[in-house]
């Protein structure tokens, strides 16, 4: 079987690979689209992210059974490139749920604790008082509840911080989050909002969905944290 894997996980990939009943012969491909081999006959390819749209067309042949994306989002490749071919396409769902969530946190505590003035502050070995906030009891709106959005609840609402949250099914409970409302309700929840965290995939019903007249709704103190396509 031949495989084509990003040049950057090429040696997680083949250590994961273990033993397997067929050989296996691993085609690199850069992130600027160099092959390590020529990509015929290939069978099995793992996309890395914005591969180059040359390199992608070599790829685009009938012998590939399976495109795997290493991100999770796979709307680009799938509009592009893959709407018709016969290939299996799959994705990294689940993959970056926790460090992105971490992420948003690690954001959340910079602005509070503002640590960029800190920093330089400590790097020109000059001081002088800043105002610091706690997060607890600060109020995160969250947009978008898949697991993702799931896991920045959980941590924000471990550090006391009331979470509110926006689902097309409010009906439906998500853990750590105090109040669910529709997507109607999303100027609502920017206006309650100290950080507002966007966390939702790229799809037509999402694109665009912040503009001027939702940041208008926000406090003129809140930050938004974008972590969506």
């Amino acid at each position: 079987m031949r495989i084509v894997i990003p040049e950057f996980l090429s040696q997680e990939i083949q250590e994961q690979a273990g033993e397997w009943p067929e050989p296996l012969t691993w085609i690199t491909v850069s992130r600027e689209g160099r092959f390590s081999a020529p990509p015929q006959d290939v069978e099995v390819v793992v996309l890395p992210w914005n591969l180059q749209p040359q390199a992608m067309a070599e790829l685009l042949t009938p012998t590939v059974r399976w495109f795997h994306s290493v991100s999770a989002g796979v709307d680009d490749v799938l509009e592009a490139y893959l709407r018709d071919h016969p290939a299996v396409l799959t994705n990294a769902r689940g993959v970056f749920d926790v460090p992105i969530a971490e992420t948003v946190l690690a954001y959340i505590l910079m602005i509070a604790k503002r640590l960029p003035e800190l920093l330089r502050q400590q790097q020109a070995h000059r001081w002088h008082s800043l105002s610091l906030r706690e997060v607890a009891g600060l109020t995160l709106g969250l947009i978008g509840t898949g697991g993702i959005g799931r896991e920045i609840a959980c941590r924000a609402h471990a550090l006391g911080m009331r979470v509110l949250a926006t689902r097309r099914h409010p009906e439906r409970p998500v853990p750590c989050v105090e109040a669910l409302w529709p997507p109607a309700r999303i100027s609502e929840l920017l206006a309650e909002a100290d950080f507002v965290a966007l966390a939702v995939p790229s799809t037509p019903e999402t694109r665009g969905m912040i503009g001027e007249a939702q940041l208008a709704a926000m406090r003129c103190s809140a930050w938004l944290i974008n972590v969506a396509r």
